[in-house]
């Protein structure tokens, strides 16, 4: 449902990697690894899948940084989110 909401509420679909840049930036990290991941089940150009991955990236590597920020800090799920970071990075270097 929130993919079919941002998707729908974007003038172009060529507007969505930067809308869910800016989700990440006001904190909407589960809402861009939501609609990032039902993205890329789909067929995209190259450009359009790395902006989308490289989103999903900067939400991971947010979250790792809030994790971290936690009292005590959660070290495990840190490296966790920062894992799924670079996994995704390194697969789309494959696939592209």
């Amino acid at each position: 449902m929130i993919v079919d909401t941002v998707c729908n509420r974007v003038n172009t679909i060529s507007q969505v990697p930067g809308v869910l840049c800016l989700l990440q930036e006001v904190g909407e990290m589960d809402i861009v690894l939501q609609v990032g991941k039902s993205l890329l089940q789909e067929r995209l150009t190259k450009t359009y899948r790395r902006d989308v991955i490289l989103s999903m990236a900067l939400a991971y590597v947010e979250l790792s940084r809030e994790s971290m920020a936690d009292s005590p800090p959660a070290i495990m799920q840190s490296c966790e989110m920062l894992e799924r970071s670079l996994k995704l990075l390194q697969v789309s270097t494959h696939h592209i």
